[in-house]
């Protein structure tokens, strides 16, 4: 929940700035950008762009705890990117 929250403010507070002193459509790409920057790196912390046998080594090479943190770790970022892509899609909607 904080996550979200702090990913909400980021966004919010990113969009406004950029979009009240620059332009609408830097602040879309900007904001965009954090969020898709965050997804990439939760699809990378979770193996999501490896194959299945690379995966099964991977888990089998490590601790229980560092799988733990991985996890955690990219559910974080996929919920912190999300309210970004979402306000994103809100300038693009409403600017245009």
């Amino acid at each position: 929940m904080r996550t979200f929250l702090l990913g909400t403010i980021v966004g919010l507070v990113l969009a406004m700035v950029i979009g009240l002193t620059m332009s609408w459509d830097t602040a879309m790409k900007l904001v965009g950008s954090v969020g898709v920057i965050a997804w990439l790196s939760a699809g990378v912390l979770s193996g999501a762009f490896i194959s299945g046998d690379r995966s099964r080594a991977n888990r089998n090479s490590e601790t229980d705890e560092d799988w733990k943190w991985r996890v955690r770790a990219s559910t974080r970022l996929f919920v912190f990117g999300f309210p970004s892509i979402a306000a994103s899609i809100l300038i693009y909607i409403f600017a245009n």
